[in-house]
């Protein structure tokens, strides 16, 4: 287990600086591409509730797709660490009014009252982010374990989508036992199903 976690580390590592690498001109134009093929896939789908984090850390920009979904009138909910329950989300509506703080990871996050927390059951869709995936859509995350958690105890109501860049494509990382594997993922290049 020890050898499998150390080459998730590796590759995470490497994947991270490849997306950090990526020119601002070249992530403004994939970005903008993720964002409208991701909101073509999802425009013909009856969905109101749309989760999905705020980038930090050469992630995907997601704010020009949380401004979209507002002007279709989406109801966007982002995620908040759980101040209950150790390793899980909770998520909160968020709009322009919505005041930010940085969590213990320094990710930014809704500064709300335990009364505006929702449980994922909320969402009809849930964008995740990627650090890498490979093509039986098993995805690298952060490595705290948050999104699998949440995805395995998710009702079979809410499409889970990952969004990365082609580059973060490896199919060199084990699997471990806690990894769910996503129906869709949406790159520049490709929508994988």
């Amino acid at each position: 287990m020890q050898k499998k976690i150390l080459q998730r580390i590796k590759i995470r590592n490497k994947c991270k600086k490849l997306r950090k690498n990526i020119s601002i001109i070249n992530k403004h134009i994939l970005d903008n591409i993720i964002t409208n093929k991701l909101l073509n896939f999802i425009s013909f789908r009856k969905n109101q509730n749309i989760g999905l984090f705020i980038s930090f850390s050469g992630e995907i920009n997601t704010n020009l797709l949380i401004k979209k979904l507002w002007l279709q009138n989406k109801t966007v909910f982002v995620p908040i660490i759980d101040p209950f329950f150790k390793g899980k989300l909770l998520f909160s509506k968020y709009n322009s009014n919505t005041i930010l703080k940085f969590n213990k990871f320094n990710i930014l996050e809704p500064n709300v009252k335990k009364e505006s927390l929702f449980l994922i059951d909320i969402l009809d869709i849930i964008i995740v982010p990627i650090v890498s995936f490979n093509f039986n859509h098993y995805r690298l995350g952060m490595g705290g374990g948050y999104y699998d958690r949440l995805l395995i105890n998710k009702s079979n109501n809410i499409l889970p989508i990952g969004i990365a860049y082609d580059c973060q494509l490896n199919n060199k990382f084990p699997i471990c036992k806690w990894d769910v594997p996503l129906p869709v993922i949406i790159t520049q290049s490709k929508i994988w199903l």
